[in-house]
């Protein structure tokens, strides 16, 4: 009798023992699944300022981009009437820029007009083996354009002297044409020819039509 009653008893605290750990777990699991839900609740709300966050570069992103373009417009504007002359030889610090203009024009261009300028000089910092361009700001953009279309006309010549002249583009320009360049090199490695178009590269092969090259 006495074993039985042992058992029972046995029993009785092994029930109990049980029902402990069964409490224990309940109240863990409680205490997990409020832990989770309250991370769940974290992670929402982190997503939700990171959309925010996101959401406002972009937008920065975009009004950046608008005064990017608007500055380059403006710049583009100021720059109308403006051309580069390249590989003039410099001949010294006192050079009479205006003059050497005037001499090219008539004399490889065949323009025998009186062109008044608003300002001539060279552009960059002088370097023993590099020729600055000079930038000349037509008074007139008629006479500008005059002077640029005359210029290809007569491109053989020019490049029979090794000087060459275009138009002045903005930094905005430079920069992506910068970004670009292995595209030219590329193109011109498989026998095309190139040519810029603002930003905008140009390539063709042999006699076929340009086309731009993004990518």
């Amino acid at each position: 009798m006495n074993k039985k009653i042992k058992r029972v008893e046995f029993l009785e605290e092994k029930v109990h023992s049980i029902e402990t750990s069964l409490n224990f777990f309940n109240e863990q699991f409680e205490i997990t699944n409020k832990t989770s839900t309250e991370s769940k609740n974290q992670i929402k709300e982190f997503q939700e300022k990171v959309t925010k966050i996101e959401d406002t570069l972009h937008k920065n992103d975009k009004k950046i981009t608008q005064i990017d373009e608007a500055t380059d417009k403006l710049e583009f504007h100021s720059l109308r009437e403006n051309l580069l002359f390249h590989d003039i030889a410099e001949t010294s610090s006192q050079e009479n820029w205006d003059d050497i203009i005037k001499q090219l024009i008539k004399e490889v261009l065949h323009i025998d007009k009186n062109i008044i300028f608003d300002r001539v000089h060279r552009i960059g910092q002088s370097k023993p083996s590099k020729t600055r361009p000079i930038v000349a700001k037509f008074h007139l953009y008629e006479d500008r354009e005059l002077v640029r279309k005359t210029a290809i006309e007569r491109s053989q010549d020019l490049q029979a002297l090794h000087q060459g002249i275009g138009i002045q583009q903005t930094r905005g320009t430079l920069e992506k044409r910068r970004n670009k360049q292995h595209l030219v090199d590329r193109e011109r490695a498989a026998g095309r020819t190139t040519k810029w178009a603002g930003p905008k590269l140009l390539s063709r092969k042999a006699e076929g039509n340009f086309r731009e090259v993004n990518m």
